[in-house]
């Protein structure tokens, strides 16, 4: 339960103003009576110092309240001093510095501790309402001192609970909590420490961890989380990985070509060409090409050279590193690499294609020549036949062949 609150006027105080406002007005009575007794008795050094308590006490804790009670004091305290010290100037012009002196104290501690005050709010009001997590902790222990409801929330905690909990027993398992005490035993101050912490729910939460030691035996630590990120850098892995396998196991030919420079092979590729990845990053794709063909490859290199490549395809003749020859289709595609106009080609290899068309055409060839020498080896026997048959047919009569048999003759 909270403190009753009682109204007054248009104001409103609480037990512990009235408590302390009864403890200023006692002390405040005390010292006048005290100081008028020690001025009847001539008592020195004690009359003004006496004030200090309720001042300093009323300053402290209301700053612009306290003033009031030091002028106040000041006017008593002159007051009296005025009535046992007349006529002696000098007497009554030190009550007078010693009354100013209550306000200047009042003033100067009313100063600063607004000073205080205000910088302990707005660090307050930056530690509760940052978008970082923060947490306090004693270096030895890991018990956990302060934090605010960002950390609270990240975890799905409340803040009582976090309060409840050591450092090391949010640590989501040994191994992060081995790394985490390595860290923390070689430096005073971290930046960047992504490690997961324990959710309420046993989940795994990543964040970005930064801390300083405060003092010997606190540490200060920020913490943000990194949640989304990490599960975008894992979609992105496991996208990049698919990407790499396809490309790297791809069938055909992979190229990213800038400015004619091949700056990306796959390793079919290399294993078209002969050469090493090494070999081939850096060079002209130009200079792969059979030199009976550059004519032609100078007119479609142009195609990624532009500012603004197109897409195209051609067929050429590679030298290989061992001289051999290979053929290819290239198919050719603008797109953006590191910001800049590239081109990507797909080199398919026909070499292998052509070799069995050239082998096809080479067999019906030959399988034609064969087809015509029989065909002249054949009909020249029959050349004396046709005719003999021929001559029977032009006079039936005279050879005596019968009607039927002249008929299957025509046939």
């Amino acid at each position: 339960m909270g403190e009753r609150v009682f109204p007054f006027g248009e104001h409103s105080f609480s037990e512990t103003d009235l408590v302390r406002g009864f403890v200023i007005i006692s002390l405040t009575i005390c010292c006048i009576l005290i100081s008028a007794l020690a001025f009847s008795r001539q008592i020195p050094y004690i009359n003004y110092q006496l004030f200090f308590i309720p001042i300093v006490y009323a300053a402290y804790f209301y700053p612009k309240r306290g003033i009031y009670v030091a002028a106040i004091s000041g006017v008593v305290y002159q007051g009296i001093g005025y009535f046992y010290s007349y006529p002696n100037p000098a007497a009554m012009l030190g009550v007078t510095a010693e009354a100013l002196l209550f306000v200047i104290t009042a003033i100067i501690i009313a100063y600063f501790i607004e000073r205080i005050r205000n910088g302990e709010a707005r660090y307050r009001t930056v530690f509760e309402h940052s978008q970082l997590g923060i947490i306090l902790f004693n270096r030895e222990g890991f018990a956990i001192r302060q934090t605010n409801e960002k950390f609270a929330a990240m975890l799905n905690y409340s803040t009582q609970e976090i309060l409840a909990s050591s450092f090391l027993d949010l640590l989501f398992i040994e191994r992060e909590k081995e790394r985490f005490c390595e860290r923390i035993d070689k430096f005073r101050e971290t930046a960047d420490f992504e490690t997961r912490l324990a959710t309420a729910g046993g989940a795994a939460c990543w964040v970005n961890l930064s801390w300083c030691m405060i003092d010997e035996h606190t540490v200060s630590c920020t913490a943000v989380n990194i949640n989304a990120r990490k599960l975008a850098e894992k979609l992105n892995n496991d996208n990049m990985m698919k990407y790499r396998q396809l490309t790297e196991n791809s069938p055909t030919s992979i190229l990213i070509v800038q400015n004619g420079v091949i700056l990306y092979a796959n390793p079919t590729f290399a294993e078209f060409s002969g050469y090493p990845p090494a070999e081939v990053i850096g060079r002209e794709l130009v200079r792969f090409l059979d030199p009976r063909d550059l004519h032609i490859f100078s007119e479609f290199v142009q195609q990624w050279t532009i500012r603004k490549p197109v897409a195209g395809h051609g067929e050429f003749r590679f030298v290989r590193k061992d001289d051999g020859v290979r053929v290819a289709i290239l198919f050719t595609n603008p797109i953006v690499h590191v910001n800049k106009p590239a081109t990507m080609i797909n080199l398919m290899d026909i070499s292998e294609k052509l070799r069995l068309e050239e082998k096809i055409h080479m067999d019906n060839e030959r399988r034609r020549g064969i087809i015509i020498t029989v065909a002249h080896e054949l009909r020249t026997p029959l050349q004396p036949i046709l005719g003999y048959l021929n001559l029977l047919i032009s006079d039936p009569e005279g050879f005596g062949i019968v009607d039927e048999t002249k008929k299957i003759l025509e046939r």
